[in-house]
Order: structure tokens, then C-alpha cells, then sequence
């Protein structure tokens, strides 16, 4: 509760009862006992027992008792004057300051009310009116921001509303936090829109992931503009085909927050580009008999220029029967052409690892043989998600067609286009059984009714061919990305190259099993992205670890092992540029000694394999007694197997080995990515080694050490 005061209406707090009335009995009675001091001087020095007695003949008790009352009377009174001109004055402007902070009344305080205070109730005022004006302010500048809030938000429904491509605005997360109505339209019959929702309730899943992965973590977009990708995907009912863009949003720091992706209903398009293929191959189809027929005939008369009449007139028969159906197929074709519109299919740029990780997976949701993916990933410009189903269903009929369970899988690239290779152990498969599978009906690719339609979109074909040791491939060109223009990058100073590193101890002289032939062993080859990429006993640490396995000559791309490592101490800016990891983005990975167990584990029951093998191994072994993780098997390093293969070579940096090989390097200066290349390059260098005659472990091993041992004593003229 509170009241207002009578003197002046100022919100005070509820005084406490009784408190006036004390004081009031303080005072007065403080001024009777001084007036009953006075009193008992004035009768002492009177007395009659002792006529004549004066002030100065008083007693010292006399005296005592008077002083003692004139005090009590001078402190109560004091205490009055306090408790009336300052104590209570305080509380009042105690109170009004209490209200000026917690009110938003514009009451002002009155600092002539409380003169004995002064000046702290001129300060206490002013810092009320401050406050005032703040408040003020403040209110103006929350009006303001949100007229304005609100007219960007109608002007940007005004966009939206009027948009015919569908928009949504998604967290990181997936989760839907602004769609259009366009969006709805186009995604209501596939599942739920909604905010707060997941966008995968409405929109195929893999096809944004990968797009999303894209933008996030490739160093150069093939052929976009950064922060942008385009995507073809479905419905997540697969009733509609989408095709549309991904853009990131970010904060204030740069980071991504975001992204929107607009889509447009890409279905009628598709459905007319498909109706165009087959009246394409059905005019293939239906000219392809009397065009023949029609050059047997002119062959022959053209052989027998004097034949009768009557043998003449059946040919000429034959060619106006010919000619008819040739004319008729021509009709008709232009009959079914005539409503279609020119186009293309809406292809997108998708790394083929990502296409054959998802055919993979759909051949073993059906049944089908395990797919397994190897060699180099490359940029394919492809309709991904029919393409998928393609390769699904012709791995499938391969395996069923010669008796496997397995086959791999492989992207490789040529001079204009990349192949695909469906590979198996076997027969090749026949010419008419090939073509059968390619006119199947086909399920889950919109707008393709058979595996020979995704094919032709793509402007290829298929056929089989032996490989040799009993191996057979299907091989199909496709599309290539275009190549990604380079990027401007601030000029920045190089990091040093990596040192040579001698280490006796890894190529050790035999080894358990050493016999074995290296195309029928299993390799991980790693590689690790320190700090700043010099000196493990300096303090450099490492951030990113990278490895791939290689079992019988085939790198497994879909086994990989991929972790970034918090180094436990901030990343030198000029590492960054090289390797491109920050402190934020391993500030909630976990340590060397948590990973390195996971990278032993991977690593079980293979020979170790990387490039300058002993620089990545003073590193893992430096974690040896914190980590627990002990890397106890044989070493191979790609530097000394090229050293060896060509000792009159001066450069054997892994670029330099890669382009002597042929071997396309793509995402350098990744853990990962160079692991890749190494892999790539380990197995161009073992099919050398097998055509010098080195084809076991232990002369490996054994050779290794001797090209070290001879580059280390090069190294001290």
C-alpha cells in the first residue's frame, strides 16, 4: 500500500504506526527534564536552610545534574530536528526517485521541498528528468523501428504474395521460418508446410542436403556464384519434379544462419521434354525399316539397271509402300511435336559420390547387390535423383544377370564428358539384353519412363565391354560440370612447403604377412592438416584428420574418415588461409586424444599409407601416451615409392607425382581431399611397381628404405 502526502501529493511508502507520536514524546520529554534541571538549580541556590548561598557556592553534583539535563534536552531536541528536516526528507525523496525509476509517470521531482538536503535533491531531479527523456526516446525510437518493421514486412509479403515460384526461408536446422503462398500451393498435397516445421515433411531431403553441403564446405563452386546453388529434387511424395536455387543467409560475423530456397513446379516441363524424347525415338523406331528397305531397293536397281518390267514395278511397289510409312512416321512425329515446346531438362552440378552413396543405398532398400563406390568423386552436371534410380536399376539387373551379389561403381573422367562404370567379375552382358533393360519401365525417376530416357536427356547411351582378368564394365558418358572460375583471394603469403621428414623406423625391413601381394591388401592412406603444417615438437597441434581406404586396388570412396580436432590453442591466421579451418569451426570438435582412437579403429587390419609419411606420424605419435592410441603397423609413403620408381626425378611434391600420373587432384589442402589424392596416386604408383616386378609388401618396404636412405644422403651434398 502507500498514500499519497498531504504537502505536495508525492507517492511516499505507508509510515509505520506510532512513529510521529514517539518523537513527539521524545522531544518533549527531553524539554522537561531540562526545564526541571533549571528548576532544581534555581532551588538549590535558593535554599532557606542556607539564606545567602549563590550559583557559585552550587555543589559539583549540583552542577552534574544540570549539565546532565541540559545535554538530554540538547540532544533530544537534536534528535527532533534530525528526524523532522533530514531523515524524513530523505525518505520522501527516497521514495520519489523509487517511483521516477519504476513508474513511467513524467512526475517531476521538486528539490525545494527538501531545502536542507540540498544539493541532492537538484542531482536526484535531474536524473529523474534524464530518465524521462530516455524513456521518451526510447518509446519514439520502438514507434519508429516498428512502422518500419512493418512496412518492410508488407512490402516484402507484397513480393512474395506476387511471386509465382515458391519461397521458403529455413533455419540451418531445416526448420521453415517464412514461406510464400506459392510455396504453399506448390507444396501442400506433399506434406505438411508450416513454420517451425521441417521443410523435409514437404521437399525430397538428399537433394537440399547435398546442395546445402555444397555451398557450405566446397572451396570452389563449380560454376556458381558463392553462397548459391542451384537443386533439382522432388516432392517429398515424389508426385511433383522442383527446380529451383539455395542461397545462404548470414549474420552480422558472416557465419551462415540460413538459407531460402526457391522452387518452381518443374513437372510439365519434364513431362514435355519426355513425351519429346519418345516421339524422337519413336520416329528412330518407325524410320529405321523403311529407310532400310528403301536403300535395299535403290541398291538393287542401281546393281541391275536393265531388270524387266514386271520385277521393276514390284520394287517400285516396295518403294511407294516404303516411302508411305516413312512419310507417315514423319507425320506423325511432327503431329506430337507440334504442341511441344523447345527445352532442356533441368540438370544440376552433383558430385558422384553423392549420386552413387544414394543409388547405393535405394539398390539395397530393394533387394539389390551392394554398391560400392571407388575411385575419385568428379562434378557431374546431371538430373540427379533420375539418374540415381537408373543406376540402381541396371546395377540391379547386372547382378542378376551374372550371378553376383557386388559390383562397383565409379565415375572417371575423359576429354569432354565423364564415364560411369557399373563394373563387375564376369561375362560382359549382350548387346539385345542391355537393350531390353534400357526400354523397362522405370518408377521413381519423373518424367522418365525407362533407364534408356534418363540416358538420352543426358545426351548419352550404354553398352558392355571386357575389362580383362575376368572383370566387365557397363560405361555410360555423362555430362561434366563446367569448370569452376577461379576465384579473387586476397594475395596472402604461402605457407612453407612441408619438410622432408626421415624416419628409419617406418619402412621396416619385414613385417608379418609381408609376403602378400599389395593388389590383394588393404590400405588407409591419411592425411592431417596441422596448425600451421611445420614443427610437432615446436607446439603446432593438429586440426583436421582425413583417411580413405584401398582394398585390392580400389579406392572405397564411400569409406572415408573425416574429423576436425580442437588443437587446445588458437590457429596461427596465416594457417588459416591455407587450410581454411578456423577457431570457431573446431571449437566444439573434440581433441586429439578422443579422435585418434576413432582413426585407430579405422585403421584396423591395414598397412598405413600417406605422403612425407614420417611428418604425419610425428604427429600421431607425439598423442601415443595421451590418447592410448598406438599406430604399430607397416608405413608406406607415396614420396619414396616415387623416389624410388624414378630416382632421376628432382620433384616429388604430391602435386608434381599427380600430374606425372595423370591423376586429377581436386580439394587441396584438406585433410580429406588430400588423402584422396594420395589414394589416387598410391594405386597409379603399385600398377607401376607391379610392371617393375615389385608386386609383395616386403620389397616394397624394402625399397622404400633404400630410396630414403639414398634421398637422405643426397640431401648432405
Amino acid at each position: 500500500m502507500a498514500e499519497r502526502s498531504g504537502d505536495g501529493g508525492a507517492w511516499l511508502p505507508e509510515r509505520r504506526q506510532g512513529s510521529r507520536p514517539l518523537w513527539i514524546a521524545l522531544g518533549a520529554a527531553s524539554a522537561a527534564g531540562a526545564l526541571a534541571g533549571a528548576l532544581l538549580v534555581v532551588a538549590g541556590a535558593a535554599t532557606p536552610a542556607e539564606p545567602g548561598r549563590g550559583l557559585g557556592a552550587l555543589t559539583s553534583v549540583e552542577v552534574g545534574v544540570a549539565l546532565a539535563l541540559a545535554a538530554s534536552c540538547f540532544f533530544g531536541v537534536a534528535a527532533v530536528a534530525l528526524r523532522l528536516g533530514i531523515a524524513l526528507p530523505l525518505r520522501q525523496l527516497a521514495a520519489e526517485a523509487r517511483f521516477a525509476a519504476e513508474a513511467g509517470a513524467e512526475r517531476a521531482i521538486e528539490p525545494g521541498r527538501h531545502r536542507w538536503l540540498a544539493p541532492v535533491p537538484a542531482a536526484v531531479a535531474e536524473l529523474a528528468g534524464a530518465l524521462a527523456s530516455g524513456r521518451r526516446a526510447h518509446a519514439a525510437a520502438i514507434e519508429a523501428a516498428t512502422r518500419g518493421a512493418a512496412e518492410q514486412r508488407n512490402r516484402l509479403e507484397t513480393i512474395l504474395r506476387d511471386l509465382s515460384e515458391g519461397v521458403l526461408v529455413c533455419t540451418l536446422d531445416h526448420r521453415v521460418l517464412l514461406y510464400n503462398r506459392s510455396a504453399l500451393s506448390l507444396l501442400r498435397s506433399a506434406g505438411e508446410v508450416g513454420l517451425g516445421r521441417s521443410i523435409f515433411n514437404a521437399v525430397a531431403r538428399e537433394p537440399v542436403l547435398h546442395a546445402l553441403e555444397r555451398i557450405l564446405h566446397a572451396s570452389e563452386p563449380a560454376g556458381e556464384v558463392a553462397g548459391t546453388c542451384s537443386v533439382v529434387c522432388a516432392t517429398a511424395d515424389a508426385s511433383r519434379l522442383l527446380h529451383g536455387r539455395i542461397a545462404l543467409t548470414r549474420g552480422e560475423d558472416g557465419e551462415a544462419t540460413g538459407y531460402v530456397l526457391t522452387l518452381a513446379d518443374a513437372t510439365r516441363e519434364v513431362e514435355a521434354l519426355a513425351a519429346r524424347d519418345r516421339a524422337m525415338r519413336e520416329l528412330a523406331d518407325g524410320m529405321r525399316r523403311p529407310v532400310a528397305n528403301l536403300a535395299a531397293a535403290a541398291e538393287t536397281l542401281g546393281a541391275f539397271p536393265g531388270m524387266p518390267e514386271a520385277q521393276r514395278a514390284a520394287f517400285d511397289a516396295v518403294v511407294q509402300r516404303e516411302g508411305g510409312a516413312l512419310v507417315a512416321c514423319l507425320e506423325r512425329y511432327d503431329g506430337a511435336a507440334r504442341g511441344l515446346g523447345g527445352g532442356h531438362w533441368p540438370l544440376a552440378d552433383v558430385l558422384s559420390i553423392d549420386v552413387f552413396r544414394l543409388a547405393a543405398r535405394r539398390a539395397a532398400e530393394e533387394g539389390g547387390p551392394e554398391i560400392t563406390p571407388i575411385g575419385l568423386p568428379l562434378w557431374l552436371h546431371a538430373d540427379s535423383q533420375s539418374l540415381v534410380v537408373a543406376l540402381a536399376r541396371l546395377a540391379t539387373r547386372v547382378a542378376e544377370a551374372v550371378g553376383v551379389d557386388a559390383v562397383d561403381v565409379e565415375a572417371t573422367a575423359g576429354d569432354a564428358s565423364a564415364y560411369v562404370d557399373i563394373a563387375w567379375t564376369g561375362a560382359p552382358v549382350p548387346s539385345a539384353t542391355l537393350d531390353a533393360w534400357l526400354a523397362e519401365p522405370l518408377a521413381g525417376a519423373l518424367g522418365a519412363a525407362t533407364p534408356g530416357d534418363v540416358l538420352l536427356r543426358h545426351g548419352s547411351a550404354a553398352w558392355s565391354q571386357a575389362l580383362g582378368d575376368g572383370r566387365s564394365r557397363l560405361r555410360t558418358p555423362l555430362p561434366m560440370a563446367a569448370s569452376p572460375a577461379p576465384r579473387d583471394a586476397p594475395a596472402s603469403p604461402a605457407l612453407p612447403a612441408r619438410p622432408e621428414f626421415y624416419d628409419f623406423d617406418l619402412p621396416a625391413a619385414a613385417v608379418a604377412g609381408g609376403d602378400r601381394l599389395l593388389r590383394r591388401m588393404e590400405f588407409v592412406v591419411f592425411d592431417t592438416e596441422p596448425t600451421t603444417g611445420l614443427k610437432a615438437s615446436a607446439g603446432d597441434e593438429i586440426v583436421s584428420i582425413g583417411a580413405v581406404r584401398v582394398v585390392n586396388g580400389r579406392i572405397l570412396t564411400g569409406e572415408t574418415f573425416s574429423r576436425l580436432v580442437n588443437p587446445g590453442r588458437p590457429i596461427p591466421p596465416g594457417s588459416i588461409r591455407f587450410h581454411g579451418i578456423t577457431d570457431a569451426m573446431v571449437a566444439d570438435a573434440p581433441p586429439a586424444a578422443v579422435v585418434l582412437p576413432q582413426l585407430r579403429a579405422f585403421c584396423e587390419g591395414a598397412v598405413l599409407v600417406a605422403h612425407n609419411a614420417a611428418f604425419d606420424m610425428t604427429f600421431l605419435r607425439m598423442k601415443e601416451a595421451e590418447s592410448g592410441a598406438v599406430f604399430d603397423m607397416p608405413v608406406l609413403d607415396t614420396l619414396l615409392v616415387s623416389a624410388f620408381l624414378h630416382p632421376d626425378i628432382v620433384d616429388h611434391d604430391l602435386d608434381a607425382i599427380a600430374a606425372r600420373l595423370g591423376v586429377r587432384i581436386e580439394g587441396r589442402h584438406t585433410a580429406l581431399g588430400d588423402a584422396m589424392a594420395t589414394a589416387a596416386v598410391f594405386v597409379a604408383l603399385v600398377d607401376l611397381l607391379d610392371r617393375r616386378g615389385t608386386t609383395t609388401l616386403d620389397q616394397l618396404l624394402r625399397s622404400s628404405r633404400m630410396a630414403m636412405e639414398l634421398r637422405a644422403r643426397a640431401r648432405q651434398f
